[in-house]
């Protein structure tokens, strides 16, 4: 039923546009960035109201280079709102059929609105055919009414595919508005058309669509496994040709052997090399003696 209403809708919008011979949406700016590139495990359906969006994100920029950033909040059935002390912005009913409210209450000029649908599992719709299956028909952004269409530009950025199939260019993540001149001024509101659909599992099932397998970041260097890395005899590097060569055993430092009163016990007694050529002359002796006597 929404969806052929969607049509009739369109239709209808088609025609009025025809008869009027003007509308703000024709002359607003309409920009579209892959950005970071975002999967949705499915969709809950088409049909989104204010209620339904707790958890997205709208960041509200000044004229005097401050900000203010609100989190939606469900407010009633089919109403919604990030309101704070210096801007509120509001949706009631079905965001295909039904406008958002976005009023500023500080002294400076709202110039840029900024809003994330992730952390609530929302995405902006726009319109592509049939586009992301599920999502039926989408409907970008339009200023209705409180400000200038010339001065508004819309991006949509992130954009959204469902799972396991690539992005058809109709879903995205965020929507950035930014209004020229000085802005919405203190004390005035606007109102503007957008459709937002809901991911199945809100946050938890809108996430940045991570590399496959066989995708290898080009800023990460190849480093082996410490187990393939063979096992080479020491070098000494001559340092004036810089060529390896092989070092001299007589140059190489004789490391001492400690011995502890640990492990005396489990050494035998093996006399010293010095001890030893001592003995000879003494052996020699007794030797020759020995057979001397044996001679008589």
């Amino acid at each position: 039923m929404r969806h052929s209403v969607k049509l009739l809708a369109m239709g209808a919008f088609a025609v009025a546009l025809l008869g009027a011979g003007q509308r703000s949406a024709a002359a607003q700016t309409i920009l579209k960035e892959v950005g970071t590139p975002y999967t949705a495990s499915a969709m809950t359906g088409f049909t989104t109201t204010g209620g339904q969006m707790s958890g997205l994100t709208a960041t509200a920029f000044f004229a005097d280079n401050t900000s203010d950033r609100r989190v939606w909040q469900s407010t009633g059935p089919a109403l919604g709102a990030a309101a704070g002390p210096r801007f509120s912005l509001s949706q009631q009913g079905d965001t295909y059929f039904s406008d958002w409210m976005l009023t500023n209450s500080y002294s400076a000029g709202l110039t840029r609105l900024l809003l994330e649908g992730a952390p609530g599992g929302i995405v902006f719709d726009t319109p592509s055919g049939e586009g992301t299956p599920g999502s039926s028909l989408g409907y970008e952004f339009t200023l209705t009414s409180g400000l200038s269409a010339k001065r508004a530009r819309a991006t949509y950025r992130n954009a959204v595919s469902l799972f396991p199939s690539a992005a058809v260019g109709d879903l995205y993540e965020t929507l950035d508005l930014s209004f020229d001149g000085a802005g919405l001024r203190s004390g005035h509101s606007l109102f503007f058309r957008q459709d937002t659909d809901s991911v199945l599992g809100g946050a938890a099932g809108l996430r940045v669509a991570s590399l496959s397998a066989t995708d290898t970041p080009s800023d990460v260097s190849s480093v082996p496994e410490p187990a393939s890395v063979p096992l080479l005899p020491p070098t000494m590097t001559n340092t004036q040709s810089g060529v390896s060569t092989d070092p001299d055993p007589t140059s190489l430092p004789l490391m001492p052997l400690e011995l502890t009163a640990d492990t005396l016990s489990d050494v035998s007694t093996v006399p010293e090399p010095a001890s030893v050529l001592l003995m000879l002359p003494g052996l020699a002796a007794v030797g020759l003696w020995m057979r001397r006597k044996k001679d008589a």
